[in-house]
């Protein structure tokens, strides 16, 4: 099993590509800082509703709810970037536990095709410094790539 560190990204690092539940503006600076803070809350809960389940997704939005309504008022500068600065670590971190599902979840499909028809895949495997040396993205890309071959036979 392949383990990836992936330093936790935050909102201005993110595209909305393939991430439906995520809402960006064009320029960040051209939104007030309420503005900004109401599109952080709302793409967390975008996001908790994509990624958690059930449970884990009403606990999360009473959480953010109660901590962003708590912080509504609050006129400290450095007080509030901090706020929203850890949240918008926050939103990476939901982010990212999504695209580890997903690609968990082509890694399976993956295994699965493997064992139902063998000896009938075109290429060969990638040694393993070829395997080390891809980015997280280009061994996503492989899995969906991959699986889009197996599909079309």
């Amino acid at each position: 099993e392949i383990c990836f560190f992936i330093p936790f990204p935050t909102i201005s690092d993110i595209c909305s590509v393939g991430r439906p539940y995520l809402r960006i503006p064009k320029t960040m600076a051209s939104a007030s800082k309420r503005q900004q803070v109401l599109l952080l809350y709302r793409n967390i809960l975008r996001a908790h509703a994509q990624v958690l389940s059930g449970d884990q997704r009403a606990l999360g939005d009473r959480y953010v709810k109660d901590e962003f309504r708590r912080h509504k008022d609050v006129k400290d500068e450095a007080m509030m970037s901090e706020f929203v600065k850890e949240w918008d670590k926050y939103l990476g971190y939901i982010i990212q536990v999504d695209e580890q599902q997903k690609w968990q979840q082509e890694q399976q499909l993956v295994s699965q095709d493997r064992t139902e028809a063998p000896g009938s895949a075109l290429g060969r495997d990638l040694k393993a410094d070829e395997m080390g040396r891809l980015t997280e993205e280009q061994l996503r890309q492989l899995a969906r790539l991959e699986l889009e071959a197996r599909k079309k036979r």
